[in-house]
């Protein structure tokens, strides 16, 4: 799945860049004025609409930043949980997987993985 969403923020950075190109190569020289209410910019339509796509990249970068530390700490912290269970196993000397979860040692049934009390249920 991430290499599949990697593939499509390509393609559509391509998209992007193909649309872009012509619209510069076209609208060179054009002239627009924008009125920021206080304040009044006079340029080109080029750097106009290139600048809107930077601060609009600017602030999906920002607005999603929270979110990615969010996961990136959540993340290291399962890893932590799942290395002091794996330790408490070791000195326990059990040999089954420990779910990181739930804290409980997994059953191997079959080729799956279950929860230890979902495999004593179906006995």
């Amino acid at each position: 799945m991430r290499n599949g969403s990697r593939r499509w923020a390509l393609v559509a950075g391509i998209a992007a860049s193909l649309l872009l190109v012509p619209f510069a190569i076209f609208n060179r020289g054009h002239m627009i004025g924008l009125d920021f209410g206080v304040w009044t910019w006079r340029g080109e339509a080029v750097y106009a609409v290139y600048a809107g796509i930077f601060v609009g990249f600017l602030a999906m970068f920002l607005l999603g930043l929270p979110a990615d530390l969010a996961a990136r700490g959540e993340r290291q912290r399962l890893a932590r949980r799942v290395r002091e269970l794996e330790r408490e196993r070791d000195l326990a000397g059990t040999a089954r997987p420990v779910d990181p979860v739930a804290g409980r040692p997994r059953t191997v049934e079959g080729g799956e993985v279950r929860d230890a009390d979902r495999a004593r249920a179906r006995e």
